[in-house]
């Protein structure tokens, strides 16, 4: 308790989970009660139990196992004791590298690429993700912590692949041997066991985890799991864009729609032109992207947006790997960092990955155009 009340970072991030998650309502015109929103519900009842061996099937079941209800209340209390946790870890993990009084610290909690965005997305599993990176990261030293944090993360959500674990599994490598060019990155790889166990859980995931149980039988399990009915009307009016299909929506069906929305539009170029304020902002912080550790992060992540269209989601991942790299590796060049400056820079540069500026925009040009 005494370490809380030295230390205000903790309060300033649960300050800006709160006011980032009212935001998000204010903008989307949703209720502060409604704040799972069906698509997030329906995470939380896919489980083993009642799907079998399914791909994001791990939360559901520790759900179901812990309370099985799905009322607003509940789920509520579950998805908020993530972004506690998470917000514990973070501390922990900037403790351990003695930077929780550096500046750097400051940055890394107002960034709207982090708890702005798991506190405004807070139904999804992004902060779990993020927590469970953070631990392996802590506990890298142990290969069957690595591999029990790393495997969790897979079994969660299969972004967690391209999202965090390439920066992870960086991390545990670096931690036994020294990576200088791509050549000790790949020599060493492969001579790591490691790397092949963590192989094994992803195609596990991938060829034996489905989703293809058919729309009906979905509908049908979610009806006696207790879900909201208004859940279920949802989902079956709704014509236009049913998340439940995505649970028999195949790999190709992904690739395909993905592909329709990767045109130059409005959104991708800003999406884009936020990625290239990140790699600037990043370069201003001392970043080296010539390091191999960098610029193997930034390529793994690219099939994120191929595979999907959350693509502030998948700048927020991209982000919080950079980071936690940077000041896991080169810690004396983080701890050092304190030009004031950088601070404007960190809420108004990479703005937008957190997904406020544009709604917030429209919405203030709406009223403002019913009042005219």
């Amino acid at each position: 308790m005494n370490n809380i009340k030295k230390n205000g970072y903790i309060l300033v991030a649960f300050m800006i989970s709160i006011a980032s998650t009212i935001i998000f309502n204010m903008t989307k015109d949703l209720a502060l009660k409604d704040l799972t929103m069906a698509w997030n519900a329906t995470h939380y009842a896919i489980n083993y139990t009642d799907f079998g061996f399914v791909k994001r099937g791990l939360i559901g079941s520790l759900y179901t196992l812990v309370n099985g209800s799905f009322s607003q209340e509940s789920l509520l209390l579950f998805q908020s004791l993530f972004i506690v946790a998470l917000i514990f870890i973070t501390h922990l993990l900037f403790s351990k590298l003695g930077l929780q009084k550096n500046f750097i610290y400051i940055l890394f909690i107002v960034s709207p690429a982090t708890f702005m965005q798991f506190g405004s997305d807070f139904g999804r599993f992004d902060s779990i993700l993020v927590s469970l990176f953070m631990l392996s990261v802590l506990y890298r030293n142990s290969s069957i912590l690595f591999l029990v944090f790393s495997i969790v993360g897979i079994l969660t959500h299969e972004i967690y692949t391209f999202a965090l674990l390439p920066a992870a599994f960086l991390l545990y490598l670096s931690n036994r041997v020294d990576l200088i060019s791509l050549k000790d990155v790949l020599t060493k790889s492969i001579k790591n066991k490691v790397l092949y166990l963590l192989l094994a859980s992803i195609l596990i995931v991938v060829l034996l985890g489905s989703y293809e149980l058919g729309y009906e039988q979905i509908l049908n399990t979610f009806s006696k799991s207790n879900l909201p009915s208004s859940y279920i009307e949802y989902h079956t009016t709704n014509l236009t864009g049913r998340p439940l299909e995505i649970w028999t929506r195949s790999i190709m069906d992904n690739l395909e729609f993905t592909s329709s929305r990767l045109s130059l539009s409005v959104s991708t170029i800003y999406m884009t032109i936020i990625y290239l304020v990140i790699l600037v902002y990043f370069n201003i912080l001392g970043v080296s992207f010539k390091k191999p550790k960098y610029y193997l992060i930034l390529l793994s992540g690219l099939p994120m947006f191929i595979l999907g269209t959350d693509w502030a989601r998948w700048l927020a991942f991209i982000y919080v790997s950079v980071f936690i790299v940077f000041i896991t590796t080169e810690r004396d060049k983080a701890a050092s960092i304190s030009n004031k400056h950088l601070l404007i820079f960190t809420l108004y540069g990479p703005l937008g990955v957190g997904g406020f500026l544009p709604p917030l925009l429209s919405k203030i040009y709406s009223i403002y155009s019913r009042v005219l």
